[in-house]
């Protein structure tokens, strides 16, 4: 039954992929395309952010079954994913709606949005340390 906690990285590494073209495009504004770039950034913050819930549900569930799992830094590191989510979508939101902030606002989103794929690499290395001692 152990396999459960394996829906949690699949779905991120689905965000990851959203999140990391979306950097990419942005940063080289080849391929980009503003309506794509909102929708598959929304689709990152969304699924990173509901990843997140799963990943508390899967904790628990593993602490109820008596699954050890040594969580800490993982879990540090989802809390700032979610302040940083929440200042890339602001930001992102921002710009869409006040135009003449859009220059000053754009090295912002950026910055955030690269520190939200490290964070996001943090991520996956210390979940997936912890899923492979499970197995």
């Amino acid at each position: 039954m152990k396999e459960i906690l394996f829906l949690h990285p699949v779905g991120q590494a689905c965000a990851f992929a959203c999140g990391l073209f979306n950097l990419l495009t942005g940063l080289t504004r080849r391929m980009f395309n503003l309506s794509i770039h909102v929708n598959c950034g929304a689709i990152y913050y969304f699924t990173t952010l509901l990843g997140a819930g799963l990943g508390i549900i899967a904790t628990k569930w593993a602490e109820k079954n008596s699954i050890p799992a040594n969580m800490e830094i993982h879990e540090i590191a989802a809390m700032a994913m979610v302040l940083i989510l929440a200042m890339g979508a602001t930001t992102g939101l921002a710009m869409l709606t006040k135009r003449e902030k859009r220059a000053t606002l754009l090295k912002y989103h950026r910055w955030i949005n690269i520190l939200s794929i490290v964070v996001f690499c943090v991520q996956a290395i210390t979940g997936m340390v912890q899923l492979v001692k499970l197995l």
